[in-house]
């Protein structure tokens, strides 16, 4: 049911809950949205750091030969960044779902929507 079409008059303690409720739940937000932008930059950062060390290791083994072992690593180093920040991102998505729950479950008890 939309919030909007509720017409239950509430007391002012209770709208007071669910002024606090709703900030809650923005503030918690807006930090792990902050968490996941700060997480992309250190996964930005070091994909730049292990690119910087593959081309300086690049030009030093194209000499020998065993460009392939240094590809590999590479991909390999990325692919892990890239897997934890996938990982923490999920975690910090699921953490915002989880408070909106909550959030929504004391909402619905004051409100009186099923």
């Amino acid at each position: 049911m939309l919030r909007t079409k509720i017409n239950k008059t509430i007391s002012q303690d209770e709208g007071i809950v669910l002024t606090a409720n709703h900030n809650f739940f923005v503030r918690a937000a807006i930090v792990r949205v902050a968490r996941i932008a700060l997480a992309f930059v250190i996964f930005c950062g070091l994909c730049g750091i292990f690119t910087i060390i593959f081309n300086s290791v690049m030009v030093r083994v194209l000499a020998s030969g065993g460009a392939a072992e240094v590809s590999i690593l590479y991909s390999m180093g990325i692919v892990f960044i890239g897997a934890i920040f996938f990982v923490y991102f999920c975690y910090e998505i699921y953490d915002i779902i989880k408070i909106h729950k909550a959030v929504t479950e004391i909402e619905d008890g004051i409100l009186g929507v099923d």
